[in-house]
């Protein structure tokens, strides 16, 4: 069995409904987080936040993280350990699912998907969710989305 967790970015910009069909149509079993790692993360991050006594660095994005300790290494900073929210759910999924399949966790960006990959969680592969689509042909309809903010992402959506 294959299963894939599509990551909420590459999901907003598809049909829900044509999505979901096409990815089952290939033989994917689309699988959701039952916890709410949203919550959970941003939660974390007002507790290391309210006892900090200087700036708290952002972990949700490994490349920014990398690019800063690299750009500025002796900027005073709290770099905690505070793994991105997809990293938590792609836990929670290799837990459930990991036994059961192969596990392809969709991802934003190319840093996510290296970062994941570097855990080696059981049966699970993390893989940009437009490479993936692209890989399976996909022909959904795209969504045009207040989300959109970038011109070559809105010509894309125009095609």
């Amino acid at each position: 069995m294959n299963f894939v967790f599509i990551n909420p970015v590459s999901k907003n910009m598809y049909d829900e409904k044509e999505l979901n069909r096409f990815i089952s149509a290939k033989g994917f079993e689309i699988v959701e987080c039952k916890t709410d790692w949203i919550k959970k993360v941003i939660d974390k991050y007002k507790q290391r936040v309210s006892s900090a006594n200087k700036t708290v660095m952002d972990m949700r994005c490994p490349f920014a993280v990398q690019l800063v300790k690299n750009s500025f290494p002796n900027l005073d900073v709290i770099y905690p350990p505070i793994e991105p929210i997809l990293i938590h759910c792609a836990e929670e999924i290799s837990r459930n699912y990991g036994d059961k399949g192969n596990i392809f966790i969709t991802t934003p960006c190319k840093s996510l998907a290296e970062y994941g990959n570097a855990l080696k969680l059981q049966n699970t592969v993390f893989v940009r969710g437009m490479i993936l689509l692209k890989n399976l042909t996909v022909v959904c309809k795209k969504r045009f989305s207040a989300k959109v903010r970038s011109l070559r992402a809105f010509f894309l959506l125009l095609k």
